[in-house]
């Protein structure tokens, strides 16, 4: 299973939610989607249990080798 995450949601940052689906025992790899190179929101995520991270609207064949490699 692959999980692509934003990072800027309405209700729930990206952060919390993949600190979520860990908590929950998820093993999907999660790929983050992100506008910003933010240093404090990558690391957030990846402490959290990202997988991988794409700068958002990759073309489609960008996207599918970052799902490729993840799994």
């Amino acid at each position: 299973d692959v999980v692509l995450m934003d990072l800027k949601m309405p209700v729930m940052n990206g952060v919390e939610a993949i600190r979520e689906l860990r908590a929950q025992g998820s093993s999907a790899r999660i790929i983050v989607l992100t506008g910003s190179q933010e240093t404090e929101n990558v690391r957030g995520a990846r402490e959290a249990g990202a997988d991988a991270f794409v700068v958002k609207y990759p073309s489609a064949s960008a996207l599918a080798d970052v799902i490729l490699a993840a799994v």
